[in-house]
């Protein structure tokens, strides 16, 4: 039984990354032009960091993004090039996190960027949901973590964002789970 169903499992996911392989394709596309453009808001909004901004988005993220990228156009595997593209999805994410306490901000701009990244993640970017699922919360912990950390922001802009990014995942989960 156990060998039928990693059989079927097996076949599932070539039949879901030979029928979507397109979409992630473009998906991962439009969203490493969206997070490169996004930079020009890190020189609008945070000039001073501007250094550090720029080399968390375009020497640690966009490279991580544009490698999953090309292994979605050149790579073989389904489940690696997925957990490639969640992964950077999730370091993504992850990064807003660490602008917002970089650039020490208590107006949380940011916070609208990280939410869309999260939508990306469980409702544009093709992923299977065993895999957008870890993305979406390492990210998400890894924000909140981040927020109550260094206190950057007052304790009722925190409860908002925490409430915000909770119902967010769930609100991106069953998005997921219906698409």
């Amino acid at each position: 039984m156990e060998g039928t169903r990693q059989a079927q499992d097996k076949r599932f996911s070539a039949f879901y990354f030979s029928e979507y392989r397109r979409h992630l394709q473009i998906a991962a596309a439009a969203g490493l032009v969206l997070y490169c453009l996004f930079g020009v808001l890190d020189y609008l909004l945070y000039p001073k960091y501007i250094d550090t901004l720029a080399l968390l988005r375009y020497g640690v993220v966009t490279p991580l993004v544009a490698g999953a990228l090309l292994y979605l156009y050149r790579g073989r595997s389904a489940r690696l090039a997925q957990a490639l593209y969640a992964m950077s999805l999730a370091v993504g994410g992850s990064a807003i996190g660490a602008v917002v306490i970089i650039a020490g901000d208590p107006h949380q701009l940011y916070y609208t960027g990280f939410i869309l990244s999260l939508i990306f993640t469980y409702a544009v970017s093709g992923l299977r949901l065993i895999y957008s699922i870890p993305s979406g919360l390492f990210m998400s912990l890894v924000f909140c973590a981040a927020l109550i950390r260094w206190q950057v922001v007052p304790s009722e802009v925190l409860v908002n964002d925490i409430f915000g990014t909770i119902a967010c995942n769930l609100a991106g989960i069953a998005a997921g789970y219906l698409l």
